[in-house]
């Protein structure tokens, strides 16, 4: 069992709980006061799976909205690096995080691929939780650090000691998706002819990105 260490993890809990309509959570928290203060308790498992129907959430909605289909692509790279950025510094000893910072290399990386975008706060800051189950969020003043356990870095680097099944299933799926973007891509089918810009309607996307990760890592710092 975990208490319940900040307001802001307190907060976050009832914006989730709000947002999925969790009636039974709503009625056990509402009126209840501070959860801190009540020295409230939670299973790290509960909460991980709210967070997990949270994002699912977030993800439908994202999906819903009228973007190109290779704006949510560089959108999707571009959280990724930041995930990675931010594994990286907590296996190099760096546990906080300013909440400004992190949303700031992640709209200058979207910059990087063409894209302008309002970024929401909350909801960028729940994605980035919802990624780290026992990341927690503090604040400073005006600014909102999320803070890590110590222990996550002992965990990060469990998680990337060598499973070659693992491994051989996530090089199947980006082989997946590189191949099914590469067959179903407009410059795919020969018609006899090559357009002034065929190299560049031929290579995917997703083929494109790969690349470059697999030359300068999947790190948006590199």
């Amino acid at each position: 069992m975990h208490e319940f260490r900040t307001l802001g993890a307190d907060d976050n809990v009832r914006f989730m709980a709000s947002d999925l309509q969790e009636t039974e959570l709503m009625d056990r928290i509402e009126g209840a006061g501070d959860l801190i203060a009540l020295e409230a308790k939670y299973h790290l498992a509960c909460l991980v799976g709210l967070r997990n129907r949270h994002r699912s959430l977030v993800r439908q909605r994202e999906t819903s909205k009228d973007e190109p289909a290779n704006v949510k692509k560089f959108k999707a790279r571009a959280f990724a690096e930041l995930l990675t950025n931010i594994e990286n510094e907590i296996e190099e000893g760096t546990f906080c995080f300013k909440l400004a910072s992190l949303r700031h290399l992640y709209v200058t990386r979207l910059a990087d691929f063409g894209i302008t975008s309002e970024i929401n706060k909350g909801r960028f800051k729940e994605q980035v939780l919802n990624h780290f189950p026992h990341g927690q969020e503090q604040s400073a003043g005006k600014e909102v650090i999320l803070v890590f356990e110590q222990g996550m870095q002992g965990m990060l680097k469990q998680a990337f000691k060598l499973d070659f099944e693992g491994d051989a299933l996530i090089l199947a799926k980006a082989a997946r998706i590189v191949r099914n973007e590469i067959f179903s891509s407009s410059g795919f089918n020969f018609d006899g002819a090559f357009p002034s810009d065929c190299q560049q309607k031929t290579v995917p996307t997703q083929l494109k990105s790969l690349i470059t990760m697999l030359m300068k890592g999947a790190d948006l710092n590199h």
